[in-house]
C-alpha cells in the first residue's frame, strides 16, 4: 500500500484555489521541468509519457501512473515520495521535488487527475 507523506498539504498557499489545480497550468510546468526530459519523446523510461493527461492515466510498464481520486495509490505518487536511493525513486540521483509540489500533485490526483 503506498503511503502518503505527512507534509502533504502543508504549504497550502501554494494553491490559491485548492479545487482549481489543473494538468496545464501546476502539473505539466513541473513534469517539464523534473520529468519530461526521461518521460517522453519515441522511448521514454519505463514506458511512461507525463506530457499528457491522457498518456498518465494510460501509465506505462509498471501500470497506470496515477489512480484519478486516490492520490496514495498509482506508481507516479510512490515513487516521488520514496527517500532512498533505490532505482525506483524520481526524479533519480540527488534530485527530489519540493513539498509544495508534492503538494499540488497529490491534490491534482485528489480532484480527479484531469
Amino acid at each position: 500500500m503506498l503511503m502518503e507523506p505527512a507534509y502533504l498539504l502543508a504549504n497550502a498557499s501554494v494553491v490559491p484555489d485548492p479545487h482549481s489545480v489543473t494538468f496545464s497550468k501546476h502539473i505539466r510546468p513541473l513534469f517539464e521541468v523534473h520529468c519530461n526530459d526521461c518521460h517522453s519523446g519515441w522511448f521514454p523510461d519505463g514506458g511512461l509519457r507525463l506530457s499528457s493527461v491522457d498518456e498518465i492515466l494510460e501509465g506505462g510498464k509498471s501500470g497506470p501512473a496515477v489512480v484519478p481520486g486516490q492520490p496514495r495509490k498509482g506508481w507516479l505518487t510512490y515513487t516521488i515520495t520514496l527517500k532512498d536511493d533505490s532505482r525506483l525513486k524520481m526524479p533519480p540521483g540527488d534530485a527530489s521535488l519540493s513539498a509544495s509540489e508534492l503538494d499540488l500533485i497529490f491534490e491534482w490526483i485528489r480532484q480527479g487527475a484531469r
